[in-house]
């Protein structure tokens, strides 16, 4: 009987041991997943106020005068782009009247 109890107390043992290291990896892995977690909201966010300085064409941060310049020459470039696409609509549609 003690044989029995002594194979009992050292299987528990284990068991115990085991559950030390279970808890101990979910825990490791708790952590990364949090970490991971939190870089995507950080990654997120800054994704979020790229995609409004773009929109905007103005730094959140800035004064706005700063980049008025840059701004207009967006403008002007985009201007610039619809006046050529326009010439090649004009010239694409002359071509196919022939």
């Amino acid at each position: 009987m003690n044989a029995n109890r002594s194979e009992m107390d050292l299987e528990g043992t284990k068991l115990r041991s085991q559950l030390t290291a279970f808890q101990s990896e979910l825990e490791t892995i708790r952590l990364k997943v949090q970490k991971l977690t939190d870089e995507n909201e950080s990654l997120r966010h800054e994704l979020r106020r790229s995609a409004e300085e773009k929109l905007s064409g103005v730094h959140p941060n800035t004064i706005s005068n700063f980049n008025n310049d840059s701004k207009f020459e967006i403008q002007k470039r985009q201007i610039e782009l619809l006046y050529l696409w326009m010439c090649l609509y004009s010239c694409l549609a002359f071509r196919h009247k022939r």
